[in-house]
């Protein structure tokens, strides 16, 4: 598995401008941006939808050793979102199933100052996640290469 977001490269140099080791990252779509995202961040939450995704990545944080985060199987997060949880966030990347659903249960999640990240922006069927997003009046960034990554600070 490679230890890189599958984001556009522009985006995720601009996340590791900002990022530091004291913050906290809740992720749906679990791989290369987790182990990414541990070995910059202080935590990381990460929900997957795909079990044998899920023991694929499970195996590499168990390999690297990597202690801070918590990897969630859950099934349903893409249809019901990510609900309960109490803690709030630095960075937030919506790259996995469900990103509308996912987007809006989990903007209440950011922390003040905090980088929302939804990748695959361009994309006809997360228009709604997009101006929901832009509704806001947060800051955007937009990163092309073949596909667009959105960022929004809040």
């Amino acid at each position: 598995m490679n230890e890189h977001p599958w984001l556009v490269k522009a985006a995720a140099a601009f996340v590791e401008q900002r990022i530091k080791p004291e913050h906290d990252v809740l992720e749906t779509g679990a791989g290369g941006s987790t182990l990414w995202f541990a070995k910059r961040a202080g935590s990381v939450l990460s929900y997957e939808h795909d079990i044998a995704w899920h023991k694929g990545v499970r195996e590499n944080i168990e390999k690297a050793q990597i202690k801070n985060v918590t990897l969630r199987y859950e099934i349903e997060y893409p249809i019901n979102g990510i609900l309960g949880i109490k803690e709030k966030f630095d960075f937030i990347l919506i790259d996995g199933r469900g990103r509308v659903q996912s987007t809006k249960t989990t903007i209440g999640y950011l922390k003040q100052g905090g980088y929302f990240i939804l990748d695959n922006s361009e994309r006809e069927r997360y228009r709604e996640a997009l101006a929901l997003l832009d509704s806001l009046g947060w800051k955007r960034w937009d990163f092309s290469e073949a596909w667009r990554t959105s960022i929004w600070k809040k």
